[in-house]
């Protein structure tokens, strides 16, 4: 029987999506109206077979040559596409194209469905007819272009089926695949089998010489970057956030959903419906994120993103995606990006506790807080959460005295026309103070 997931009972309950599967050409035979591989082909050999995979585009080309050591003989060969999991027989097939030449020249193939089918996985034969002479050699070429497999954790996988290539006569002479995984070098958790093979650069390779195969071959891989570590420990892509947007690094950025970033750097996260703004908060410390806006904008400053936050639709619904590094550098912890390993490395080991700094930064303040304080130390007080962010004032004295604080540094772009939800609410706060303040001066 063809088997798209070899020996993974287990895995295929937990399918969500198929992949069609690369494969050899067998010699196939019709009995009662199935279609199944000869157990062996009397007199036709498969002298070579040479095969090129893209892995990122799913394009394929297979070429076979035979040779025929008996009396002049057509052969029915079959090529299979199938897949398991949640799947049913395609209408029509699952692969983008598919063509297939003999000695250079396109022939016709015909779309056969066996009947006995499974519960959880389906089969089709793309069958041709081959007329060989005695002695004759033939080269058969197979192109196409298919999806890649996936599962629910959001894997991507592929196997190519050296089995169907025993039901000709005797060993295989020699065979080479190729897999070429350019496009994939920032993806992670390849599994690569059978063991064997050569990698140099993008490419990995098998070759076999007198062969019977006995094993496919099989690569799954994580479509997405995880060589991330967080106070030394490295990200897992755990149940938890299965569904959503994989991470992806450009150069030493690395782009991810605000809700993962969140688990990864253990902060709790919460939205403001209105605006859109996701803030995160990790021992006390905050950052506030808003789509459109260049800067994750923390309790004490704010630090620009090179590429402003986005919502992105996946998977049916909308996530706010951002850039890792700003998230870690306005919580107090150090990022830094590893180019001769490829690692991220995230840490969070010196960072002060939030209560060295004046409670109206980090704390929500009551009334209760402000009585007795005079207007002056209440503008003060209100200033200084615009001036923690840099801002630049307009007023000549606000301008003095906060140039007068060793914290104090102006970021250009800053306006302070929004602040974390928490520090907003205390220049709200404040403000009406100094006005009510401002008001029993002047009764």
């Amino acid at each position: 029987m063809y088997e798209l997931w070899k020996g993974a009972a287990g895995l295929l309950v937990m399918l969500t999506s198929f992949g069609a599967s690369f494969a050899n050409d067998g010699a196939i035979r019709g009995v009662g109206g199935a279609v199944r591989l000869m157990e062996e082909h009397p007199s036709v050999r498969m002298v070579a077979e040479d095969v090129h995979i893209k892995l990122a585009t799913g394009e394929v080309v297979c070429q076979f040559v035979f040779k025929n050591e008996g009396p002049a003989t057509t052969v029915l060969m079959g090529f299979p596409e199938g897949g398991g999991g949640d799947v049913r027989v395609p209408e029509y097939t699952n692969f983008d194209r598919f063509e297939a030449r003999v000695d250079g020249v396109k022939v016709p193939v015909r779309r056969v469905v066996p009947k006995d089918q499974g519960p959880a996985e389906y089969q089709i034969w793309w069958v041709k007819r081959v007329h060989f002479r005695r002695g004759q050699r033939r080269v058969v070429r197979n192109r196409y272009t298919s999806s890649l497999g996936s599962n629910i954790a959001g894997y991507s996988f592929f196997e190519y089926i050296l089995r169907t290539g025993a039901s000709w006569k005797g060993k295989i002479g020699e065979a080479r695949i190729v897999v070429d995984l350019t496009g994939l070098e920032n993806y992670s958790n390849f599994s690569i089998s059978p063991q064997g093979y050569r990698r140099n650069g993008s490419r990995i390779a098998w070759q076999f010489r007198d062969f019977e195969p006995q094993e496919d071959i099989s690569i799954s891989f994580f479509p997405g970057y995880l060589d991330i570590e967080v106070n030394g420990q490295r990200v897992k892509w755990e149940s938890k956030i299965w569904g959503m947007p994989p991470p992806q690094r450009v150069g030493s950025e690395v782009h991810l959903p605000v809700r993962v970033a969140a688990r990864w750097l253990q902060a709790t996260v919460n939205y403001e419906k209105e605006t859109g703004t996701a803030v995160l908060e990790r021992n006390g410390w905050q950052v506030a994120v808003r789509p459109g806006c260049p800067f994750a904008v923390g309790l004490i400053g704010q630090v620009r993103f090179r590429r402003v936050p986005w919502s992105q639709r996946f998977g049916g619904q909308y996530y706010l995606m951002a850039s890792l590094r700003p998230l870690v550098e306005a919580l107090g912890g150090h990022y830094r990006f590893e180019a001769t390993t490829g690692k991220t490395l995230v840490e969070f080991k010196e960072v002060p506790p939030v209560e060295d700094l004046p409670p109206f930064l980090w704390r929500e303040l009551s009334e209760a807080d402000l009585v007795g304080r005079p207007r002056d130390e209440l503008r003060l007080m209100r200033n200084e959460i615009y001036a923690r962010h840099g801002l630049r004032f307009r007023s000549k004295e606000l301008q003095a005295y906060f140039e007068q604080q060793p914290w104090y540094k102006t970021c250009e772009g800053f306006s302070g026309c929004w602040l974390p939800p928490l520090q907003q609410h205390n220049v709200s706060l404040l403000l009406a103070q100094e006005q009510k303040l401002s008001g029993e001066a002047g009764s």
